[in-house]
């Protein structure tokens, strides 16, 4: 990054630099076939609205199929295009939608959803003016449960983009980079998209950089409609330099070996868990080094108010224990997603503040519930139970 400052601090994101040109090339090959194209972007919203803008621009349509629970960022399209909101919020966000020209579809999150859920989709296409440009989805649902969606479903929009020629986008900014085990978790999928939203560990988080791989067949449409679209920090210098640094190191044999070891031992530490606290702990989901512990909702009963200071709660505990948990109060997963520079040593240790951490939120809860009960029996009966 200092030799590339040192070099040319900065261009414009239209002008040919060397660290973007090698970034691109790395990318692709990483990417395996049919990916020959690469735009460069900043943020993981933005690489997303670049794709859209992308798919657009290719093929002179507008409507854009989402769906619900996916997260793609909050920008003012992105932030349209499939987070869940309260009633009064979402209510505005779906006159939003339309006049953004998108439609927003449930999910098929098990095997048993998929049928009922493409005849949905399909009955919903048919409704529209005309065939979408782009079907967006994230192939590993992240912020909104961490759940690993049916390979057939994922199949089944790929005929479907096939069949509109449309463009299918999978937004990979959270599963990017060896996160599911693959550099991109289509990869171990049995699904190719067209397109594949990149952001995050491109550059370790050291300064941003996003962007969007192309197949071969939306990359030559696009050089024949080129699309003069970005900000001033898209595809950056010196974040490019960083990210080739990055690449080096995720895909040398050091971290590989690492991740390899890891990944068993922290799905194992996780089912270990799980059996241990059956009451608490309801499933784990995930894959690779990015992991979910479905939380049971008996840990905090009917009361949402509840359920959400519990989250909060277990968040608190975990930090003390010197962990940072990004837990949605909303959702009641614990998300695990260690540094790949973790060793098996700090991962055990990880899994046993969780497990201390919801022991003790389980005994706290458990002493709410009962001082409630007895003040609820006061309040009506005007007698303190024994």
């Amino acid at each position: 990054m200092s030799r590339q400052a040192t070099q040319l601090s900065y261009a414009s994101p239209n002008v040919e630099v060397e660290a973007r040109i090698a970034v691109a090339d790395r990318l692709v090959t990483l990417s395996e076939r049919p990916f020959t194209g690469v735009v460069l972007a900043s943020g993981g919203g933005e690489a997303v609205e670049l794709a859209i803008a992308i798919a657009r621009r290719c093929t002179g349509r507008s409507w854009v199929i989402s769906f619900r629970g996916c997260y793609h960022g909050c920008g003012s399209l992105s932030g349209l295009l499939g987070a869940e909101f309260d009633e009064p919020v979402d209510a505005l966000r779906q006159i939003a939608r339309k006049r953004h020209r998108i439609m927003q579809c449930a999910l098929a999150r098990s095997s048993c959803d998929v049928k009922p859920t493409v005849k949905t989709i399909r009955e919903r296409l048919s409704h529209l003016p005309e065939a979408p440009a782009a079907i967006i989805v994230e192939p590993i649902v992240g912020v909104n449960g961490f759940y690993v969606l049916p390979r057939e479903f994922l199949q089944v929009l790929r005929k479907f983009a096939s069949a509109m020629d449309a463009v299918l986008i999978f937004d990979e900014v959270l599963t990017g980079f060896w996160r599911t085990g693959k550099c991109f978790a289509f990869q171990g999928l049995d699904c190719i998209p067209d397109a594949v939203c990149f952001g995050k560990a491109v550059t370790s988080g050291y300064i941003p950089l996003s962007g969007v791989l192309l197949s071969d067949k939306w990359r030559i449409r696009l050089a024949k409609n080129p699309l003069t679209w970005g900000t001033t920090n898209f595809a950056h210098p010196i974040a490019c330099a960083a990210a080739l640094c990055v690449l080096a190191e995720l895909s040398g044999p050091t971290i590989q070996r690492r991740l390899l070891g890891l990944a068993p031992v922290a799905w194992d530490l996780a089912y270990q868990l799980a059996k241990r606290m059956p009451d608490i702990i309801t499933e784990v989901r995930g894959a690779g080094l990015l992991l979910a512990l479905q939380l049971s909702q008996s840990l905090a009963g009917d009361d949402r108010g509840l359920r959400v200071a519990t989250m909060l709660r277990i968040r608190s505990l975990l930090y003390e224990h010197g962990l940072l948990a990004e837990i949605d109060p909303a959702i009641g997963v614990i998300p695990i997603a260690p540094p790949f520079v973790i060793d098996e040593d700090h991962l055990r240790l990880a899994f046993r503040a969780i497990e201390t951490s919801l022991k003790d939120i389980a005994v706290e809860n458990s002493v709410r519930r009962e001082n409630r009960t007895r003040k609820r029996y006061q309040s009506t009966s005007g007698v303190m139970p024994s």
